[in-house]
């Protein structure tokens, strides 16, 4: 339970990165990976 739980703190940073390297502007990365942090803070 404590990997997983791990993990998901640094789901957003692998989100924004992931959409940085796929090539999304960095305007529509940014807040996305920020909703997935507030969500992620919320379980």
């Amino acid at each position: 339970m404590g990997f997983i739980k791990g993990f998901l703190k640094f789901l957003p940073v692998f989100v924004l990165a992931g959409l940085m390297i796929s090539g999304q502007d960095a305007m529509i990365a940014a807040p996305l990976a920020f909703v997935c942090a507030v969500v992620v803070a919320m379980v």
